[in-house]
């Protein structure tokens, strides 16, 4: 069933952000069967390590195709989170974790 969702890149508010504001990001879903409810998550990778930074339960009517809204705190850029400040972090969304060598769409932290 959750083959039959697809996920239009990303699109972040800006490509740059500072350490003490929030992102808005929009993205979406199309579902070409039957209708599903399914846990889709903000995907980001610093370096090698995808991480479920927001995630939502989303139901999907059938051949419906959705927008999903996320807001990036920037709790989310910090050494908490990935260990190290980071200056970049590339984005996706899925249901599932994106590979290694999966490209996402590049957000900039000043």
């Amino acid at each position: 069933m959750m083959d039959m969702l697809s996920y239009m890149d990303v699109i972040p508010s800006k490509e740059s952000v500072s350490r003490t504001e929030s992102l808005n990001i929009l993205s979406g879903v199309a579902n070409d069967s039957e209708e599903t409810t399914v846990s889709i998550s903000l995907w980001g990778k610093a370096d090698k390590e995808w991480k479920a930074l927001i995630t939502q339960e989303t139901y999907v009517a059938a051949h419906e195709h959705k927008h999903l809204y996320y807001t990036l705190t920037p709790e989310m850029y910090s050494e908490k989170v990935w260990g190290e400040d980071v200056e970049e972090i590339e984005l996706r969304v899925s249901d599932r974790m994106p590979d290694e060598d999966t490209r996402g769409v590049m957000v900039f932290i000043l």
